[in-house]
């Protein structure tokens, strides 16, 4: 008879395709870091007045203009993620190893031998803009009834119409929770006088967000470049996350634990438009020479994505043995719609051609509201209205900051930067998503070969929660994320 009840509430959620989807999808598939190649990363990715380098295709396409010869490079990208958790007064680590490609890509360049446009210029590359690979260890404390994953789950079941029921309806049929004829509502199947669970969690997630950026771009008498960018995306994000539950020894009921195994797969496509300029204001003059400005505007990326959403849980009853249930969502398409992009930039060039000793400063100031992210048209027919409006309640814009210099002599140059993505949540909310990259490099180059080396850390801090639920607490799991990104771009001139 149970059973009958329990199917009845929670047969309209099980027709819920788009379970999965979130406002942090939105958030995580519209943020772009400084990788790309070694120099770009070495100089925090402050080239929006600079150009000459192929991760600014991605940038300011302006940066093309500014070649005067053609160049082919690939940039290796080796990468160790170091997550620290601290969850109820215990600290666990781990770390995940990736080996892959940040930027590989072409210029060709087309001497007019007018006076006016000097050259025009095209392009492609492949720029690595985002890198989601990490494992994640937490480990808690034993917590009493009341304040349980167990408890959770029951919470679940008793929100009728919740979406979160698809998690109920696995745990009744693993016995997690009992429906309760006299009090009419879902417990946890334990004694709620004395019992208590341990709990622990495992994360794994890999993927990027790549961009294949094709574009063209001229030079005007030395002193204006203008360029244009179609930018391609590429989307690829998997997590595996396992929470496991365990009973004390000495507690009464017959319950020894379960295992609640979530795995994300995502994936998508989308394009977007750039547009660029480089100026140098005082070219032709003896003062102010080396000053560069540049801006350059990108349109949303419109995404289109696919994603699978897949839940199982375990248990273990000394009483009744194991039992299983599964979920799976199957492929479900909705398409995501990322912010405008501002940016701007000043830089300086100290020495010519003619000087061993040359130097660079460079900054950037770049715009974006993440308010104005969107989720639309799922495949079921779901509007993604309740997510867009959580969007446009947590988030707000940011000034993302680069900063950047090199130093050089004959055909050796050091460089370092520096560079802080704001925090995209509103401060209502009580998260802070700010990322701080620092970044050394080295480089070597001739008139036909170029060797750059960079090492960048990325150093940001977070938080979450094992459960969200209004009715029950769940202790804070906070999180120091280190990335560690090595560069070596190998290149030749032509």
């Amino acid at each position: 008879m149970k059973k009958s009840i329990f199917l009845l509430a929670t047969s309209v959620c099980l027709a819920l395709s788009g379970y999965a989807q979130e406002d942090v999808d939105a958030l995580r598939f519209s943020r772009s870091y400084p990788l790309g190649t070694a120099r770009f990363s070495a100089m925090g990715g402050a080239f929006a007045a600079l150009g000459g380098e192929l991760t600014t295709l991605a940038y300011n396409p302006a940066g093309i203009g500014v070649y005067r010869s053609g160049e082919f490079s690939v940039t290796l990208n080796p990468n160790v993620t170091n997550v620290s958790s601290s969850y109820m007064g215990n600290n666990a680590a781990d770390n995940r190893y990736l080996m892959s490609f940040s930027n590989v890509g072409g210029v060709g360049v087309i001497n007019t031998g007018s006076g006016g446009v000097v050259n025009v210029n095209i392009g492609a590359s492949y720029n690595k803009l985002s890198n989601f690979s990490e494992r994640i260890a937490v480990r808690g404390n034993p917590v009493a009834v009341g304040g349980a994953y167990m408890d959770y789950f029951a919470a679940a079941a008793n929100r009728d119409g919740n979406r979160d029921d698809i998690e109920a309806e696995l745990a009744y049929y693993t016995d997690i929770i009992e429906f309760d004829t006299i009090a009419q509502r879902w417990e946890p199947n334990l004694n709620k006088d004395h019992d208590q669970t341990k709990g622990r969690r495992s994360s794994e997630a890999w993927g990027s967000i790549g961009e294949f950026d094709f574009s063209i771009g001229c030079n005007v008498e030395h002193m204006l470049y203008f360029g244009m960018t179609i930018g391609v995306q590429t989307i690829s994000y998997s997590q595996n996350q396992t929470d496991i539950d365990e009973g004390l020894f000495d507690n009464i009921s017959p319950f020894e634990g379960f295992t609640y195994k979530r795995e994300f797969r995502m994936s998508g496509m989308g394009y977007n438009f750039k547009g660029g300029i480089i100026a140098r204001p005082f070219a032709n003059a003896d003062f102010l020479e080396g000053l560069r400005l540049g801006a350059a505007i990108h349109t949303p990326t419109f995404l289109a994505m696919s994603d699978r959403y897949d839940a199982s849980i375990s248990s273990s009853f000394l009483d009744i043995g194991n039992s299983s249930r599964s979920f799976s969502n199957g492929l479900y398409k909705y398409n995501i719609e990322a912010p405008f992009k501002y940016m701007g930039g000043v830089a300086y060039v100290f020495g010519d051609q003619s000087s061993k000793w040359r130097g660079i400063v460079s900054a950037d100031y770049e715009y974006v509201d993440y308010s104005k992210m969107k989720m639309r048209n799922g495949d079921d027919g779901y509007d993604f209205f309740s997510e867009n409006q959580t969007i446009e309640a947590n988030y707000r814009n940011t000034a993302n900051l680069r900063f950047g210099g090199e130093l050089g002599y004959d055909n050796v140059a050091l460089r370092a930067g520096f560079a802080t993505y704001g925090n995209p949540y509103k401060s209502g909310v009580g998260k802070n998503g700010s990322v701080n990259f620092y970044s050394l490099g080295a480089g070597y180059r001739s008139s036909i070969f170029f060797a750059d080396f960079a090492y960048s850390l990325a150093v940001q801090k977070d938080k979450s929660y094992m459960y969200n639920s209004e009715d029950v607490s769940s202790s804070e799991i906070s999180y120091d994320i280190l990335q560690n990104n090595l560069m070596i771009t190998l290149g030749l001139r032509f």
